[in-house]
C-alpha cells in the first residue's frame, strides 16, 4: 500500500484533482461491501501469562529475601495474583508458613508479617466486599456457581458425609494425578526431572521451600475446597501460574542429574549430553506449543461459529428490550446487545438459589425461568435435555452446530422463543 508522508507542495496540481476523483470512486465501491466489524471490546480480565507473571514475581522476591526480612512487594504481588485467580490465595499463607518452617518461632512470624497482613488485606478486602454485596459471598461468584456444594464446606453444610470423605481423600488424589498430567503435557522432558528437583529442594532446609509447598498444597487444597475440574481443564486455566514453578524444578532436577552423569563421562560426552537434553527440552516445548496453537485455533473457530453467530442472530431478530436466558453468556451477551439472564449463575447470583444440591439442573432452571419470565432461551440441548423437549414452553427458532471436538460444551446451540415473550 502506497502512502504519502507529506502533503503535496501545490494543491492545484491536476494530478491532485484526478487522485481525489479516484479516491471518491474507490470509496463509493468499498461502501457497497459489508464493512468489517471493529473490535471495540474492553478487556478487564487477566490472561494466563499475566497471572503466572504476578505469582512468579512474588515467589522470586520471597526466595531472594528469605534470609532477610520479607518483601512488601512480594506480598503485594501475591495479593494481585489472588485478585486475578482465587487459586493464588494459597501463595501468601504458604509464604508465611515457609518462614515458620525454618524459624519455628510463631511470635517472630507475627512481628515480621504484621504490616504484610495489613497490606494484603487492604488490597483484597475491597474485592471481597464487592463480591459479598453483589455476588453470593466474599469469593468471585464463579466459585459458588461452579463448585457449588462439591467441596468440603458445602458437603458438611448439607450433611453429605460421603462427599465430605471424598473431598478429604479422593478429590485431592485426582487433582494431584491431573497436575502430573499437566506437567507432562507442558514439557515431557522437564516433567521427568521435577521429582529430582523437588527432592533436591527439600534437602536444603535453610532455603525457601515455597515452590515445593505451592506444588504440593495446590492439588490438596483444590481437591478439598474446590474440586471442579482440574489443572488440565481448558488448557490449564486453573493452574497456569504453576507452569513456571514446574519448569524451575524441572531445570533444577536436570542439573542434579547432569552432575551425576558428568562424573561418568568425558568432556566430549558431557558436551553432547547437554546438547541432547537442551534439544529434547526445547523440542518438547515446541511440540506442546504447536498442539496448543492448533487446539486454540479450533476453539476460536467454534466460538465464532456458535456463540458469536448466535449473538448476532439475536441482535438482528429479537426486540431491543428482550431478555435472553442462556447458559453461555460471554460472546452471546456482547454481540446480541441484549439483557442477559445467566442460568448457570456466573453473572446472575440469584440463579444459584434455584440450583440446589440434589435438584436436577433442568428442574432448577425451569423454576428460575418461570419466575424471571425471559423472552428467549438459548441453551445447549445436551446440558438441558428436558427443557429442550418442552416445546409447549419453548419454541425452537434458530440453531448453530459445530464438530464433535469442541470447547463449547456441546455440538448444538439452540435459540427458543418462550411463552412469556407474547
Amino acid at each position: 500500500i502506497l502512502n504519502r508522508l507529506l502533503p503535496p507542495p501545490d494543491s492545484t496540481d491536476p494530478d491532485e484533482d484526478r487522485l481525489s476523483r479516484c479516491l471518491a470512486t474507490l470509496l463509493d465501491v468499498r461502501d457497497k461491501r459489508i464493512r468489517p466489524e471493529w473490535d471495540d471490546k474492553v478487556l478487564t480480565d487477566w490472561n494466563g501469562l499475566a497471572i503466572a507473571a504476578l505469582a512468579t514475581a512474588g515467589i522470586v522476591l520471597h526466595v531472594r529475601r528469605f534470609a532477610a526480612k520479607p518483601s512488601l512487594a512480594s506480598t503485594a504481588l501475591f495479593a494481585a495474583a489472588a485478585l486475578a485467580r482465587p487459586e493464588c490465595l494459597i501463595l501468601f499463607p504458604l509464604a508465611m508458613a515457609d518462614r515458620w518452617r525454618r524459624d519455628r518461632a510463631l511470635g517472630r512470624i507475627v512481628i515480621l508479617y504484621k504490616a504484610h497482613v495489613l497490606l494484603y488485606g487492604a488490597i483484597l478486602l475491597p474485592f471481597a466486599y464487592f463480591n459479598y454485596q453483589y455476588g453470593s459471598g466474599v469469593l468471585p461468584n464463579t466459585f459458588y456457581a461452579k463448585v457449588g456444594s462439591y467441596g468440603l464446606t458445602g458437603a458438611l453444610a448439607e450433611g453429605a458425609w460421603l462427599r465430605a470423605a471424598a473431598a478429604l481423600t479422593l478429590y485431592p488424589l485426582e487433582q494431584s494425578a491431573e497436575l502430573v498430567r499437566f506437567a507432562v503435557e507442558n514439557n515431557l522432558v522437564l516433567a521427568v526431572f521435577v521429582p529430582i528437583g523437588l527432592l533436591q529442594t527439600l534437602k536444603k532446609s535453610d532455603e525457601s521451600w515455597l515452590v515445593v509447598l505451592v506444588l504440593l498444597v495446590f492439588p490438596i487444597a483444590r481437591g478439598i475446597l474446590a474440586p471442579f475440574k482440574g489443572p488440565t481443564f481448558q488448557h490449564g486455566r486453573y493452574a497456569a501460574f504453576l507452569t513456571p514453578l514446574l519448569a524451575v524444578l524441572g531445570v533444577l532436577g536436570a542439573r542434579v542429574a547432569w552432575e551425576l552423569v558428568a562424573r561418568e563421562v568425558g568432556e566430549y560426552g558431557r558436551l553432547w549430553a547437554v546438547r541432547a537434553l537442551t534439544a529434547l527440552s526445547l523440542g518438547s516445548a515446541l511440540v506442546a506449543a504447536a498442539d496448543y496453537m492448533r487446539t486454540y485455533t479450533a476453539n476460536i473457530a467454534d466460538i465464532n461459529h456458535m456463540h458469536v453467530e448466535m449473538g448476532r442472530w439475536l441482535r438482528d431478530h429479537t426486540p431491543a428490550d428482550a431478555l435472553i436466558a442462556t447458559n453461555d453468556i460471554g460472546a452471546i451477551a456482547y454481540y446480541s446487545e441484549r439483557r442477559i439472564l445467566d442460568i448457570v449463575g456466573l453473572a446472575s447470583p440469584r440463579t444459584l438459589a434455584y440450583l440446589k444440591a440434589g435438584v436436577e439442573a433442568d428442574q432448577g432452571v425451569l423454576h428460575l425461568l418461570t419466575d424471571e419470565r425471559p423472552d428467549y432461551l438459548v441453551i445447549l440441548p445436551n446440558w438441558y435435555p428436558r427443557l429442550a423437549e418442552m416445546r409447549y414452553l419453548f419454541v425452537p427458532l434458530y440453531e448453530v452446530e459445530v464438530g464433535t471436538a469442541t470447547i463449547a460444551g456441546g455440538r448444538r446451540l439452540v435459540a427458543y422463543r418462550t411463552i412469556w415473550a407474547d
